[in-house]
């Protein structure tokens, strides 16, 4: 989006927050192991929004999830012209 608005951390000032059970709807992980990931410092760390209420940067959730995206598919031999895996399967 240009010219939008940034912090000083480089992300929009437009940010949306997800509840836990949105990240886990999302990512497809479970509770236990959004936490694990963090602790890892391997998983974007949640946001304290008051005494008992987390929340996690959607934009940071979707950076993440591109991340896995790209990984997976770096040197994959599986894929086709396109970028495309085939399964190990001929089209």
């Amino acid at each position: 989006m240009l010219g939008a608005a940034h912090n000083k951390s480089g992300l929009p000032t437009n940010h949306r927050f997800l509840r836990l059970r949105d990240v886990m709807a999302r990512t497809r992980l479970a509770r236990s192991t959004v936490y694990a990931l963090v602790s890892a410092g391997k998983f974007p760390r949640q946001v304290s929004v008051g005494a008992r209420s987390v929340v996690w940067v959607e934009a940071e959730v979707q950076d993440w999830m591109q991340g896995r995206i790209d990984e997976s598919r770096e040197g994959s031999p599986d894929q086709n012209e396109h970028g495309g895996n085939t399964g190990g399967r001929l089209r």
